[in-house]
């Protein structure tokens, strides 16, 4: 469970630079208007110094922005599995739940022990990062496909707990 979690975070980390880096060939300012904007050519390459600092910043694996959003990510697809299976759990015994902010915060915190344990703790997502790194390509490409369907199923998975729940609960179903 500890690996494939890791693979998980692994992949989404990798998929989030990468969108980094997609979004970069829109939104940065092209070398051609930069050109006609900074008429200094020592000035042109603190810009394209900046562009490379800031793209380690996104990058860096111990701290950087898209491992800091991949784990946002993974907090939300455990966050989202604790609600829905509560959802099921009301659907299936047609019991009302009123959920207070205390039920929320423990699913909180439910995930923020899960993640630590299985990814943050010694740091050991960075021990599976190096080793994740040395895949091949047909590996890259079969995980990252794996990665792609746990977060559409968590996402299905959980908007199909809302249809559940409200469909058993009023009787529409069984």
């Amino acid at each position: 469970m500890v690996r494939f979690w890791n693979k998980i975070y692994y992949f989404t980390y990798i998929f989030d630079y990468h969108f980094h880096l997609f979004c970069n060939k829109f939104f940065r300012i092209s070398p051609s208007i930069m050109n006609r904007i900074v008429k200094d050519s020592d000035k042109r390459k603190k810009v394209e110094e900046y562009y490379k600092v800031a793209d380690e910043i996104v990058q860096r694996p111990d701290f950087g922005i898209s491992i800091t959003r991949a784990g946002i990510v993974l907090n939300g697809l455990v966050l989202l599995l604790c609600y829905s299976t509560t959802n099921y759990y009301r659907g299936i015994f047609q019991y009302h739940l009123n959920l207070k902010i205390f039920h929320y915060l423990t699913m909180l915190v439910v995930t923020l022990v899960i993640n630590h344990f299985l990814l943050f703790k010694k740091s050991k997502y960075l021990q599976y990062f190096k080793e994740f790194d040395k895949l091949s390509n047909r590996e890259r490409k079969k995980w990252a496909w794996i990665t792609s369907f746990v977060l559409i199923g968590v996402l299905l998975f959980t908007i199909f707990s809302f249809y559940f729940r409200t469909y058993r609960f009023i009787g529409k179903w069984f």
